[in-house]
């Protein structure tokens, strides 16, 4: 999912991604999509807190790196 992002290429459709993972419905792929999102979050979250003092310092930190990415 990241080489659309990082590489400037076209995100494929959930139609593609349950051809290329065996997937049989649209539907699923979508709930696994949202399943892995909230995932990353959690820990994404969780490794930022430990690397900052307070609980505001990580929606600081969380939002430098969304800025980041949508440069």
């Amino acid at each position: 999912m990241l080489p659309p992002l990082l590489q400037d290429h076209p995100v494929p459709s959930f139609r593609q991604l349950c051809e290329q993972y065996r997937i049989e419905k649209e539907d699923t792929a979508s709930h696994m999509l949202t399943t892995v999102k909230r995932h990353f979050q959690t820990v994404l979250r969780d490794h930022v807190r430990q690397t900052v003092l307070t609980g505001e310092a990580v929606e600081e930190e969380l939002g430098e790196m969304l800025r980041f990415f949508e440069e």
